[in-house]
């Protein structure tokens, strides 16, 4: 009996793999859009028209989003072309109806506390700025101290009969532009979801929850082989707490199988290890494409795990330090070392290595599970840590240098110094004006575009058969 069991199973396998090999593989990308009165559907048009050329014959089709819950979202159908690029799937994370009633003394709130921070929590890209928005605020209530105290006379009395009937008007109208175009609708969505304060938690907690929804969706179906999230502004940091959460929660759902192998996840480790002798160190490119077989490697194993890419453009995670600091004891660098913000790559422990004196540094420990094969015996899989996100999912980071006042992104910047050396940021080019906008603007930024296309890694085509590992060695436990 056990043999016609072993023969069955064996058989099962086989055909599994022959469906599989018949199957065309399908990839999904998901976009999550930044602050502002953004409408839904937006940036999905937006993305689709301008990532994909229809000139060079890339066409795509708006369909309904049978994923999410909100009727007014739509999904993108790009269809595959033959030996270049499986078909792709875009959905939008749509979360601007979440963020309501924000008041201008929350917005100012914010805004006062990050112009107190200490100098050194600042970056140094916006240090010049932040002191140049302290000395005017200084001076403009300096001078509204000096004007109440003075008898203004003279040939300032016709004019200040004139301003004094005006100007209430005319502040009132500006402050109300400012305050419901800038304040409210722009640094009101930051000021909301950045500040963890409690009459923030339950918004954070709406948009997050609607992102993990997403997410797991796209895995229950099983039928994409490849997930990618790209994040813009503000939707960088909710899309990396979506991951975040995502990945704690259902990293480890797995189906059976009967061979499992760790060799990728050890290479991974081995560069975080030193050794006797001295190699150069690989470039992020050599790293992410090891990335990408310790992915490959993990998804062979059963486990379900599909992202492959987290790809941010115009990121405010490039001032993590600045901004996400849970409150004024608990700093950015403790929220890393507790694991609770995942970082590229993880943060390691240290165990003991072959020799007795070695130490080892690892970032994933030993998953036991039952031997298919036999009922008496106990096999073993390497699986990263809850805060191993980035040890199989890739991050690449765009921004536009930002220099002067106007110039640049003021809003993005390297990722790499707060997240960890295995980010790749991508410094685009040197622009005039502010350009947080132009990302995915073919008219304007063409070459960044082609960037975004890279960072995607659109044109791959059946990742899984490509880059599975030659051989597989079991690990049987005693």
């Amino acid at each position: 009996m056990k043999i016609w069991q072993g023969a069955l199973r064996r058989l099962e396998r086989l055909m599994t793999r022959c469906m599989r090999s018949f199957r065309h593989d399908r990839q999904a990308v998901i976009l999550v859009h930044g602050i502002g009165e953004q409408r839904p559907g937006q940036l999905l048009r937006e993305f689709i028209s301008n990532v994909f050329d229809h000139r060079a014959g890339e066409r795509y089709y708006i369909k309904p989003d049978l994923v999410s819950s909100l009727f007014e979202m739509r999904m993108a159908s790009v269809p595959r072309i033959d030996g270049q690029r499986p078909t792709t799937d875009v959905y939008e994370l749509y979360w601007a109806h979440l963020i309501r009633d924000t008041t201008i003394t929350q917005v100012c709130g914010w805004m006062l506390r990050l112009l107190l921070s200490k100098d050194t929590k600042i970056p140094q890209t916006l240090l010049r700025l932040v002191w140049i928005v302290r000395v005017v605020l200084v001076v403009a209530l300096a001078l509204v101290a000096w004007t109440a105290t003075k008898d203004i006379s003279g040939w300032l009395k016709v004019f200040a009969g004139g301003a004094f009937v005006a100007l209430p008007s005319l502040l009132a109208i500006g402050m109300k532009a400012l305050r419901d175009e800038y304040l409210v609708n722009f640094a009101g969505d930051a000021a909301r979801y950045l500040e963890p304060r409690a009459d923030n938690v339950s918004r954070r907690q709406e948009i997050r929850e609607a992102g993990a929804k997403l997410i797991e969706a796209l895995h229950e179906k099983r039928r994409y082989e490849r997930i990618v999230v790209y994040a813009h502004s503000l939707g960088s940091v909710i899309a990396y707490d979506i991951l975040s959460n995502a990945w704690a929660r259902h990293s480890r759902t797995r189906d059976p199988v009967a061979r499992t192998s760790s060799r990728a996840l050890r290479a991974l480790e081995d560069l975080l290890n030193k050794h006797s002798c001295p190699q150069p160190a690989p470039d992020i490119d050599a790293v992410q494409g090891m990335q990408h077989a310790a992915w490959a490697e993990y998804r062979h194993n059963g486990f379900q795990w599909r992202v492959t890419d987290f790809v941010t453009v115009g990121s405010p995670l490039a001032h993590a330090r600045w901004l996400l600091n849970l409150d004024v004891k608990t700093e950015f660098a403790d929220l890393v070392r507790e694991r609770s913000l995942p970082t590229c790559p993880p943060v390691t422990e240290e165990i003991n290595g072959p020799a007795k004196s070695e130490k080892r540094k690892v970032f994933t420990f030993t998953h036991a599970y039952a031997d298919p094969d036999n009922s008496r015996a106990k096999r073993s899989v390497q699986v990263p840590h809850h805060g191993g996100l980035f040890a199989l999912t890739r991050w690449t980071n765009l921004f536009f240098p930002y220099r002067g006042l106007v110039d640049g992104d003021p809003v993005a910047g390297p990722v790499a110094p707060c997240f960890g050396h295995w980010v790749k940021d991508v410094s685009l080019r040197l622009t005039k004006g502010f350009a947080h906008c132009r990302y995915t603007d073919r008219s304007l930024e063409p070459q960044a575009v082609e960037q975004v296309r890279l960072a995607l890694n659109l044109p791959m085509r059946r990742p899984l058969a490509e880059h599975l590992p030659a051989k597989l060695h079991p690990t049987v436990l005693q």
